[in-house]
């Protein structure tokens, strides 16, 4: 009896090293898949520069289109000639006019100031702008039009749109300097 525990435990030894001489040995490292680079996460205030960034690139490209779809469907612009524009629609339309006219081949420049969460879903943005390139009816250039803007902007999932946009022309008061 002990003889047949005697082999057994040598079978099992032998077994066990032949389990382990039969395991795969490591890859070297060099032939491991290289790891996927890690995608950097945009903060939301970052992806709201990025819309004030995509926004001049429209612009510039006199996309109409584009630039309302910066806009939440409800949202609203009021023009610093005083035109209110509610809805994606009307906000294309205005820009379509303006590209057509006045705008027509214009570039523009964006500096944010201030960029404030008011909530997790809610910020407001001010700033300047400069557009460039503006010409009169008989086509002699005209002055740059230098502005600033208020944009309130909503998070809906993980994009952010202008809910209203407020860009003005500052006047020079009379009497003023």
């Amino acid at each position: 009896m002990r003889s047949v525990v005697f082999l057994l435990m040598v079978g099992l030894a032998g077994s066990a090293f032949l389990l382990v001489g039969c395991q795969p040995t490591e890859q070297p490292v060099a032939d491991a898949p290289a790891a996927e680079p890690a995608v950097p996460v945009m903060s939301d205030e970052d992806i709201i520069r990025k819309v004030g960034d995509d926004f001049v690139a429209a612009w510039n490209a006199s996309d109409a289109d584009s630039i309302a779809g910066f806009f939440a469907e409800d949202g609203d612009y009021l023009s610093p000639d005083g035109d209110y524009y509610k809805g994606r629609e009307a906000i294309a339309g205005s820009y379509r006019t303006s590209f057509e006219g006045m705008y027509k081949g214009t570039t523009i420049m964006i500096t944010t100031t201030s960029l404030r969460l008011l909530e997790t879903d809610v910020a407001i943005s001010d700033g300047a702008y400069e557009i460039a390139g503006l010409k009169d009816a008989e086509g002699q250039d005209m002055p740059n039009i230098k502005g600033l803007f208020t944009n309130v902007m909503t998070k809906m999932g993980d994009k952010w749109f202008i809910t209203c946009s407020r860009p003005m022309v500052p006047i020079e008061m009379p009497g003023t300097t």
